[in-house]
């Protein structure tokens, strides 16, 4: 669920509104939390959602379950066009001793996605994520990749 969001001055967005929902399979911070989640719960919301793909571009079970595991490795949490098509996002999990509470991701059209945006804009993401983990008492062992 999408709970702040921060609204870009271009013209060209990917947006979703406060209180909006997302399959976990297809999305950056879907997969950023699946990954931290108990394999069987894994195991069921990928059966229930893992079904009939959103695009093209939507991974299978055994893709998504590799990404997971580099995610969990330390990765980013990546959707390209898998939920909605032309738009991409980027994830990390905020972990506390509790799991995987939340995420925080950036979200744009795939064209606005090239490699040296998305290298400039890790760190920040790495740090914005340590951040807030630490304000809820949580690790950051994850995110130093």
């Amino acid at each position: 669920m999408v709970v702040d969001q921060e609204v870009p001055t271009r013209p060209l967005v990917a947006a979703m509104a406060v209180g909006d929902r997302a399959p976990l399979v297809a999305t950056a911070t879907g997969k950023s939390i699946l990954a931290f989640m108990d394999p069987e719960a894994v195991a069921e919301i990928v059966a229930r959602e893992g079904g009939a793909p959103s695009t093209a571009k939507r991974r299978g079970t055994t893709d998504l379950m590799a990404e997971l595991a580099r995610i969990r490795a330390g990765s980013l949490a990546t959707n390209d066009e898998e939920w909605m098509e032309d738009i991409s996002a980027i994830a990390l999990p905020i972990l506390t001793p509790e799991g995987a509470i939340a995420s925080i991701a950036v979200a744009a059209p795939t064209i606005r996605m090239t490699k040296a945006w998305l290298t400039s804009l890790e760190p920040r993401l790495r740090a914005a994520a340590a951040d807030l983990a630490l304000r809820m008492g949580g690790s950051v062992d994850h995110l130093a990749s």
